[in-house]
């Protein structure tokens, strides 16, 4: 929701909301949004390379979530149940 009212695609940040206008300075929509403006209009020379910056550097950061996430729920998982012991409880559960 943030990533299409911040993109500036619709309003521009100037006709924004103050908090919103002022994600449209480093939101990753607004980089996209802004990066194809610079592309069509101005042949990239308006500053396509710092949004494209932006775009890599929220790439990075959802890359480096993942790996963080990946590693606290891989800590964090519960042991596995030897497979005797799982026979064992199935019995259980069926016997009653």
């Amino acid at each position: 929701m943030l990533n299409f009212t911040t993109s500036g695609g619709v309003y521009g940040p100037e006709l924004q909301h103050g908090f919103l206008g002022a994600l449209h300075s480093f939101w990753n929509g607004a980089d996209f949004v802004e990066g194809l403006r610079d592309l069509l209009y101005f042949d990239g020379g308006a500053g396509f390379g710092s949004r494209l910056i932006g775009l890599f550097a929220w790439l990075t950061v959802g890359v480096v979530l993942v790996v963080v996430a990946g590693r606290h729920e891989a800590r964090h998982a519960p042991k596995p149940i030897a497979p005797a012991a799982a026979e064992e409880e199935i019995g259980e559960s069926v016997a009653v």
